[in-house]
């Protein structure tokens, strides 16, 4: 799953002055999806060479993390699935877009004899590649 670090134009125009780049961003206020998320702080590592000092707000369900970044508590890394049509409008920007970071996903499930569970395992397998990028 490919995601992007993105933040509401009003928002980089208070935490990145002058749009100088990825160089306030540790500063900046972030959104994480739990004190488990580490994607956030990846990135920062990646692209600045230190994590955050500015405040963290974490948002553990998938659509209020949308609604905050959107709402500019904060810039986040969200899913492609989540963020393109945001982009595309200008909702939101990408905050470094040579710079996705590719997360794989991993099915799991009961190794249980299931016609639901075989079901569903197949559904997911049916829809993955027209959805999700190849690892």
């Amino acid at each position: 799953m490919r995601y992007h670090a993105v933040a509401t134009p009003a928002f980089i125009e208070r935490w990145l002055p002058n749009h100088g780049g990825l160089i306030a961003l540790p500063r900046a206020p972030v959104v994480a999806f739990e004190r488990n998320d580490d994607l956030q702080e990846s990135f920062l590592r990646d692209h600045t060479g230190g994590g955050s000092s500015g405040p963290i707000h974490y948002i553990p369900t998938s659509n209020d993390f949308v609604r905050a970044i959107l709402l500019g508590f904060g810039w986040g890394m969200l899913p492609e699935q989540q963020c393109a049509v945001e982009i595309a409008d200008g909702r939101l920007v990408d905050l470094a877009p040579n710079s996705a970071v590719d997360v794989p996903l991993f099915w799991q499930r009961w190794n249980l004899s299931s016609p639901l569970l075989d079901a569903v395992s197949a559904a997911v397998r049916d829809e993955a590649p027209a959805i999700l990028r190849p690892f």
